[in-house]
């Protein structure tokens, strides 16, 4: 079974999902749009744009960080990828002086 939209319907010639992670079965079987709430994904999707347009080092890009962190937590793997694009820039950037 698997949801398609408001329908429910069955899935033919499905190998099994015996030992898939967790994510995969709810983006594939399910058919979730993602893994987190749409609010969340838009603000990592914001802070993502602030690094990738050098927009890192401004008061908006640190508060909207700094909230993140309180609600997904510093370890998060997106904010964990977010810092480390910022570590290469910067670094990137020393290398060219």
């Amino acid at each position: 079974m698997a949801r398609d939209g408001q329908t429910i319907r069955a899935i033919k010639n499905f190998a099994g999902s015996y030992g898939w992670r967790v994510d995969r079965i709810l983006l594939e079987i399910f058919r979730l749009e993602g893994l987190r709430t749409p609010l969340i994904d838009k603000k990592l999707a914001t802070l993502r744009d602030m690094v990738f347009s050098d927009r890192y080092a401004t008061v908006e890009f640190a508060k909207l960080e700094k909230e993140l962190e309180a609600t997904i937590g510093y370890d998060d793997m997106d904010l964990a990828l977010i810092r480390l694009e910022i570590a290469k820039r910067k670094a990137r950037d020393e290398t060219h002086r």
